[in-house]
């Protein structure tokens, strides 16, 4: 079986909702300081702090593909005995569904996380780039050195030095480049859906 362990699923599932929930009470709450004149920045300045700290682990999710891959790799003779073996091949056809509806879900989550903050603060096109790139360090800090997002606070040092390693090996950087710009054209798709979507919403509303 190719599954990942449920434990395991409910727990990057969970992880991955956390900067969803997040950004929407931040979204809310700054639009109501708005309307009453004061932003409580000193409660929100936080919140995006640790909404920022758990946002790799939505898209990290795209990842556990490797999980499905690496014994289609190891053993290559699995694919063809698929072919004459009907559990196998169900089992296989079973798998790939999973792995596409889990890190459908992470993508998902990544999306709606940042789409009401991209609404609130509107940042400037420059600030992008370096937003992906980050959330793309933050999935391979936790992939490969197997941070957390809450080690941050007694970690720090050893994070940073491990991010500053990262980013000196041409191909890791290389990598974590392409996967930033693949988050963000994936983003801008989501974007343009949604704008589409409420553009609509506002010519079918009742006057």
């Amino acid at each position: 079986m190719l599954f990942r362990p449920l434990p395991s699923v409910l727990w990057n599932l969970f992880l991955a909702v956390i900067p969803v929930v997040l950004s929407m009470m931040i979204f809310k709450g700054i639009r109501r300081d708005r309307r009453e004149g004061r932003v409580r920045w000193i409660v929100w300045l936080p919140a995006l702090a640790v909404w920022f700290l758990f946002l790799p682990n939505t898209c990290y999710l795209v990842t556990e593909w490797r999980h499905f891959m690496e014994p289609l790799l190891k053993t290559p003779g699995l694919y063809y005995d698929a072919r004459s073996n009907e559990d196998l091949f169900s089992n296989l056809i079973l798998s790939s569904i999973f792995y596409a509806v889990y890190s459908g879900c992470g993508l998902l989550c990544f999306f709606l996380a940042i789409y009401p903050l991209d609404i609130l603060f509107k940042p400037p096109w420059v600030i992008r780039p370096v937003f992906f790139f980050l959330c793309s360090l933050g999935v391979y800090l936790g992939l490969i050195d197997r941070y957390n997002s809450w080690q941050i606070l007694r970690h720090m040092p050893e994070i940073v030095g491990s991010a500053h390693t990262a980013m000196g090996r041409p191909f890791l950087f290389t990598l974590m480049c392409g996967f930033a710009i693949a988050l963000w054209l994936m983003y801008c798709v989501f974007g343009l859906t949604m704008e589409g979507a409420r553009a609509r919403y506002r010519r079918l509303r009742p006057a």
